[in-house]
């Protein structure tokens, strides 16, 4: 984005999501490209309240071994999913409340712990990338809702960022009393590099501040004042499978290092005992 590009986007859905197409030269073979800025809002959940969440997750999986047939997709989460695939003992050390385990999940959950009394943070959600306009048109074509949920998801498609576009910017603002941070207090972060504050948290520490005050730019001169903000979609759910599902993947990591060492330390085992033989041999 240049200077004075913002006047160019339109809003698409609301006023949360908003987009202007420009031809993007991809090696030579020009394609019409959208860059889409996208708007939601969410409550930060508590590192108790995540505790909370997957141990009444894992409760509701306890029991339900159902196995589809082949060919037919399951509905469940991300999240779901992930619980199901770990062992049954942590399964049952999750609901069940065993210290051990839910201090481990405490550790690797990306939340703070509110102290008695504290109020949890209010934040709006600010992602800003690029999609083909060929991929909107083929969705739409096959009769897909193109709606924030599938901008979303299209920003977030391996297949996009391998091709070097897809999301580029996600940006979280803390809301005081449901509105946004002063402009000034969140320019003085920006000249300053800040990348990870209360205030301002952006996805990429070396970002260009150029670019990320263009698409802040928009957001103060579209969303003004709390009641603007609240027309914005809550995330909160979505935002809470997501923080959840953190700590699952920090187990099946633990899983998988410990075969892992098992394994290395099999090796070793053999061979020593590969090594003892010779020399017994010599001997």
């Amino acid at each position: 984005m240049t200077s004075g590009e913002n006047s160019d986007y339109r809003p698409v859905i609301g006023n949360y999501v908003f987009s202007k197409s420009f031809t993007h030269p991809n090696n030579g073979d020009p394609v019409l490209m959208n860059s889409v800025i996208l708007y939601s809002r969410f409550i930060v959940p508590d590192k108790q309240n995540v505790v909370d969440y997957v141990q009444g997750i894992t409760s509701g999986l306890s029991g339900n071994s159902l196995v589809l047939p082949d060919g037919v997709k399951s509905n469940k989460s991300s999240l779901e999913s992930a619980i199901e695939k770990l062992p049954d003992q942590i399964k049952s050390d999750i609901v069940r409340g065993t210290e051990d385990c839910l201090e481990f999940m405490r550790r690797n959950i990306p939340a703070p712990s509110l102290e008695e009394g504290e109020n949890p943070e209010s934040k709006l959600n600010v992602k800003q990338g690029l999609v083909p306009e060929f991929l909107i048109e083929q969705y739409r074509g096959k009769g897909v809702d193109i709606d924030l949920d599938w901008y979303n998801a299209a920003l977030q498609d391996k297949k996009l960022g391998a091709m070097g576009i897809g999301l580029r910017y996600n940006i979280n603002l803390r809301l005081v009393d449901g509105d946004l941070p002063l402009r000034s207090d969140l320019d003085s972060l920006m000249n300053h590099g800040v990348y990870g504050s209360r205030t301002f948290d952006v996805n990429r520490p070396m970002y260009d501040v150029g670019e990320v005050k263009e698409i802040m730019d928009l957001t103060y001169s579209k969303l003004i004042g709390p009641d603007e903000i609240s027309n914005c979609p809550d995330r909160t759910k979505g935002y809470m499978e997501e923080t959840s599902l953190v700590p699952i993947i920090a187990f099946h990591k633990m899983i998988t290092d410990l075969i892992e060492g098992q394994e290395r330390m099999k090796e070793v085992q053999n061979q020593m005992q590969m090594g003892n033989g010779v020399v017994n041999q010599d001997n």
